[in-house]
């Protein structure tokens, strides 16, 4: 089966199809699918069901899934890692909603992965899926300000149709959802990401943690880890006026210079270069 893996914060796709483009197959972000037109059968973890213009979908870390179109169908799907519902960039935004948001998205997707009734506002919806897509379309950036908060305008709605109570308590029911949730969270200091620290929180051997994550996404705990903070290296160095210090302090590297040998063994180009390239 196919493992789709995101390091980008957040990616959007708009597209019309007679044919989902891809295989059964799962994925290490968090998507939500939106409907325009069209109609067919959508194949979530081994359950089927009907979709119709109108329907969204939020899927998980651990989700597999599928659609089979009968009638030519629109989409908009939003993909995202937890870590950009924080903010990204300079953006920022309170801690509560943060702590609302981790605790909303773990019971969404457990309880509500589909939202097909007729009550759902899908005109607005359907809306802000549109801008969503039009202005990716234009700008293509991970930090756009408007993204964000359209995201999140698409949450709240989400949020007010299954009137969610006590989200904030909810908590990692899902293994791999809860492992990489907790490597986005504390990405920032790399002590916690440590596969002994990671094998003690989730209650794991260390031999075993590392078996069933290069299983559950196809790469090594290593491998992501490292992955995941070249890619937020990458976004600061490209989006943000932070100094190569500045990020260093930021993510935990001992100096500047341990986070240029990192990044130049991995990219084969130092941060100050790297950046330049970009920014010209």
């Amino acid at each position: 089966m196919i493992k789709c893996i995101q390091h980008r914060l957040i990616d959007v796709a708009v597209f019309t199809a007679e044919v989902w483009p891809l295989p059964e197959h799962g994925h290490t972000q968090y998507e939500i699918t939106f409907v325009h037109k069209g109609r067919g059968y959508h194949r979530l973890n081994g359950i089927t069901q009907p979709y119709e213009a109108g329907n969204l979908f939020l899927l998980g870390p651990s989700d597999v899934h599928v659609f089979d179109i009968h009638e030519e169908t629109e989409f908009t799907i939003v993909k995202f890692i937890q870590i950009y519902l924080k903010g990204s960039g300079d953006t920022q935004v309170q801690t509560s909603w943060n702590r609302y948001i981790d605790g909303f998205l773990v019971h969404a997707i457990q309880k509500n992965p589909a939202i097909t009734e007729p009550c759902f506002d899908r005109e607005t919806m359907d809306s802000l899926m549109r801008l969503i897509g039009r202005e990716w379309q234009k700008s293509q950036r991970e930090t756009s300000e408007l993204i964000f908060f359209l995201t999140h305008a698409v949450l709240s709605l989400i949020k007010n149709h299954l009137t969610v109570k006590g989200a904030e308590t909810a908590g990692y029911q899902d293994k791999i959802a809860g492992i990489l949730q907790y490597i986005h969270e504390n990405i920032y200091q790399p002590d916690r990401i440590q596969i002994s620290h990671l094998a003690q929180t989730f209650h794991l051997s260390e031999t075993y943690l590392s078996e069933f994550f290069k299983t559950k996404t196809g790469v090594s705990l290593r491998d992501y880890v490292a992955r995941y903070r070249l890619t937020l290296i990458e976004n600061r160095l490209q989006y943000s006026s932070f100094s190569v210090k500045e990020i260093a302090n930021e993510l935990g590297f001992s100096d500047t210079a341990h986070l240029t040998k990192f990044f130049s063994k991995h990219r084969e180009i130092a941060p100050t270069e790297y950046r330049k390239q970009r920014t010209a």
